[in-house]
């Protein structure tokens, strides 16, 4: 049996490693893509996320252990085949994106403003876009099957004007690869969608998803991050309100356990009146694991009536447990409604006295309760066999 030694590296030497690597991929990068990003080009680079010794500012709680591997540049895999439970009473169709040029979706791409963001769409190993043309139920299954391979992939999604539809996006990695990607959505007028990101049972590898959306006049969208388990995973959203009646939705349920770390990345920008946003998350972090969370509401000055609202609580399951929220407002209009709610602590006594008082047992007054708590956030999912696999795949302890 062959044995594969990888000697880790410091975090500045990795970043270098990787930054080297994708600014060396950027022959394959479209046209329309490369014009934003020359106009979006800045002298920040990965070593900017931990300036002197410390953290950046938005990664101030997020270890990036994932620097430490020398990765080599790796192709994504596209399945039609979703890797999850099958769906009762879905019947869905597989996204083929092909490589693209130019896109309806590629107008709405807001300009790159982190080196993440600059570096994974200058140096994806595959850009592709897809438009859903009619309304039904959809999936994307994203993976990276082969360990000490980075794959760096761009996919742009439209969404015309009128359609409703749902999407499923899911992405099993290999635990010893890493996935680097870069989604992107644009909703014309009065399209509806709602979207699923998720991932198979059992412990995935690491992934850096970078989700970005658009969403016109009267357009929806609804975004729910199932509960699946990742060594490693930082999701940033950024949702851009563009037209009067413009709604955007998050929610999200999170378990993260011993040597796990779950970190999600928010920022809705209200850039029109009339809008409104909800973030709602429920975490529950075990021993060793770490749950982060930032969540910012932005108003333009032309966002007024915003009604916008956040909320994240969490639950220490037990010592050793660690979450970090952070919850941000930045109101530049003067007639709007926004709120914002933060609670972490452990399970309260109460609760399970309660319980226990009739007769049930104390594993399963405590599963009781924690699937109380975490179904708060996705007991809107449309679809019931959906709800059914979130509520499955909690990974609750009894």
């Amino acid at each position: 049996m062959n044995t594969i030694t990888v000697t880790p590296l410091s975090l500045e030497a990795g970043a270098a490693h990787l930054e080297k690597l994708l600014r060396e991929n950027t022959s394959s990068l479209p046209g329309t893509l490369r014009d934003k990003l020359a106009a979006a080009q800045g002298p920040d680079t990965l070593a900017a996320l931990f300036p002197g010794e410390s953290l950046h500012e938005e990664w101030k709680y997020t270890p990036l252990s994932i620097l430490r591997t020398p990765w080599q540049l790796g192709q994504a895999v596209l399945s039609e085949e979703p890797s999850l439970p099958s769906l009762p009473g879905v019947s869905p169709h597989p996204i083929r994106p092909e490589a693209v040029e130019s896109s309806p979706a590629l107008e709405s791409l807001p300009a790159p403003i982190t080196p993440w963001e600059r570096l994974i769409l200058s140096g994806a190993t595959r850009y592709a876009a897809a438009t859903l043309p009619k309304d039904g139920f959809y999936t994307l299954a994203v993976s990276q099957p082969t360990p000490q391979q980075a794959a760096p992939t761009f996919y742009a999604l439209h969404v015309p004007s009128g359609v409703q539809a749902e999407v499923l996006l899911n992405t099993p990695t290999h635990p010893e690869a890493l996935l680097l990607l870069q989604l992107h959505i644009a909703l014309e007028a009065g399209a509806r969608l709602t979207f699923y990101h998720a991932a198979p049972e059992g412990v995935q590898g690491s992934v850096l998803f970078l989700f970005s959306t658009a969403i016109e006049r009267e357009a929806h969208l609804s975004f729910y991050s199932f509960p699946s388990r990742y060594r490693w995973i930082r999701t940033e959203s950024r949702v851009l309100l563009t037209g009067p009646g413009a709604e955007g939705l998050l929610y999200g349920a999170h378990t993260p356990h011993e040597n796990e770390l779950c970190d999600t990345a928010i920022r809705i920008s209200h850039l029109a009146p009339h809008t409104h946003s909800n973030q709602l998350f429920r975490s529950i972090a075990f021993k060793g694991g770490r749950r982060v969370f930032l969540g910012r509401i932005h108003v333009a000055r032309e966002g007024q009536k915003t009604n916008a609202y956040q909320s994240h609580k969490a639950i220490l399951w037990e010592n050793g447990a660690e979450v970090y929220s952070r919850p941000q407002l930045e109101i530049f209009a003067d007639d709007v409604r926004c709120t914002h709610g933060v609670t972490t602590g452990f399970l309260q006594g109460e609760m399970l006295f309660y319980l226990r008082s009739r007769g049930i047992p104390d594993a399963a007054a405590r599963a009781l309760i924690a699937e109380g708590f975490l179904m708060e956030a996705l007991e809107s999912v449309p679809t019931e066999a959906l709800r059914t696999y979130a509520r499955h795949n909690l990974g609750l302890p009894l």
